[in-house]
């Protein structure tokens, strides 16, 4: 029988429900057990037999974000998304600028896009 894994954290957003202060969530083979109050999730997998890990998150604990409309490729032109523009065709040309230079890693780019959404919570693209 696999290890569970608890998250747990201050705040727990199951979104399908209400917020749940001090929460946790059980995790084993990639599925969740239990989601809840901190303290009913722990003794419950005790009363199961279940051995765990607990993660403890500082801040607050949701399901994966979804970007629905991404371009992971220009993740090294970011650049352009930082600067500031008087409008569309004073960033178009800053645009056009750094792509036409090119020297730009396509395929390393997107897979670094990727990693900052994972870090920042986003788990599908």
């Amino acid at each position: 029988m696999s290890d569970v894994v608890v998250w747990s954290a201050g705040m727990v957003i199951p979104i399908t429900a209400p917020s749940i202060l001090d929460g946790a969530v059980a995790v084993r083979d990639g599925r969740i057990e239990h989601v809840g109050a901190r303290g009913w999730v722990i003794n419950t997998l005790s009363q199961r037999g279940l051995s765990f890990t607990e993660r403890h998150c500082d801040g607050v604990l949701l399901p994966g974000l979804v970007n629905a409309h991404t371009h992971l490729q220009y993740t090294g032109m970011a650049s352009v998304g930082a600067g500031q523009y008087r409008g569309f065709d004073d960033w178009a040309r800053a645009f056009d600028e750094v792509y036409d230079a090119g020297g730009l890693d396509w395929a390393g780019d997107a897979a670094a896009g990727a990693r900052l959404l994972l870090e920042g919570g986003t788990t599908a693209a």
